[in-house]
């Protein structure tokens, strides 16, 4: 189930890049636009978890595998600290200086030229700062008409890491009080908590960096395409919200290519590298191109 909840976020950031990408072409990000793809995403996603009915038991499965101790305490901690940062999230607007200098000034700027293309302003960190936590905040504002909901995007991404270190604590062999304990270290960060209600970028950056983790790690245990392209797209996604995701993730990359290249063979190696190098160019590249149109520079 939270591997589950991951693939869903990563998934949805894809999908919200892609689009947002394609619309911008034909001077189209309106709420309209916007509302009639995830309408169409939400018509196929119904039909697809309709047919796939044994997930539904899922959640039920690996929730009654826990003592009652552990029980009580995900509950225990959904309740003081889960919902109470939901309710800060919506309740509060945002008031982050970063936040009101480029975060979400740049969304509107967007939402009003109907595209992603730069703009006349005298905040140059509206322009070339990386963008995707802000084409999630795009969605949000758009689809909704207001700001009550955008801080929700680094609340939700707050989820995703909980989720995200529970499993790769699965993936190191750790059992069900270990998986418990270390997300709840991780739920209880408190710059996560400042955070967690805010239109910054940095838990929504550190999902995608812990996503990368474990999907990497799922690979030197079994090898699959499916896991590289999860991966993949993490990793560029992760990059495109934060540069810093790439130094992190610098030397996870080089242990991962000697382990794949010495289990697998330099074929197989040079090919989860073209596919990873490629989806960081299809990612990147609309921006750099028009970071290079007005600066001169990627």
């Amino acid at each position: 189930m939270r591997l589950t909840w991951v693939k869903f976020l990563v998934a949805t950031a894809g999908l919200a890049y892609i689009s947002t990408e394609l619309l911008s072409v034909f001077n189209a990000i309106t709420p309209l636009a916007l509302g009639l793809f995830w309408l169409t995403v939400l018509c196929v996603g119904s039909y697809l978890l309709w047919r796939n009915r044994p997930f539904r038991v899922l959640w039920g499965q690996e929730f009654g595998q826990l003592s009652l101790g552990n029980r009580v305490l995900l509950w225990l901690s959904c309740v003081v600290i889960g919902l109470p940062l939901l309710f800060l999230a919506v309740y509060a607007p945002p008031n982050n200086v970063d936040s009101h200098n480029y975060h979400l000034t740049r969304v509107v700027m967007w939402l009003q030229n109907h595209n992603v293309g730069h703009f006349p302003t005298i905040h140059v960190q509206q322009l070339y700062h990386n963008i995707m936590s802000e084409y999630l905040l795009l969605h949000v504002l758009a689809l909704s008409g207001h700001d009550y909901f955008v801080n929700v995007v680094q609340w939700g991404a707050m989820l995703g890491s909980v989720a995200g270190v529970g499993i790769i604590a699965k993936q190191l062999g750790l059992g069900p009080k270990a998986q418990v304990f270390v997300s709840i270290l991780q739920l209880t960060l408190p710059i996560g908590i400042l955070e967690a209600t805010t239109t910054q970028n940095d838990y929504v950056a550190t999902f995608f960096f812990i996503s990368f983790l474990y999907f990497s790690l799922r690979l030197m245990r079994n090898f699959s395409w499916q896991d590289v392209g999860w991966m993949s797209v993490s990793l560029a996604l992760g990059g495109f919200t934060k540069y810093p995701i790439f130094f992190y993730a610098f030397p996870y990359c080089l242990w991962l290519g000697v382990q794949i290249l010495r289990k697998k063979g330099l074929n197989t190696a040079m090919l989860t590298f073209g596919i990873a190098f490629s989806t960081l160019m299809l990612v990147f590249g609309p921006f750099f191109y028009r970071n290079y149109a007005l600066f001169g520079s990627v």
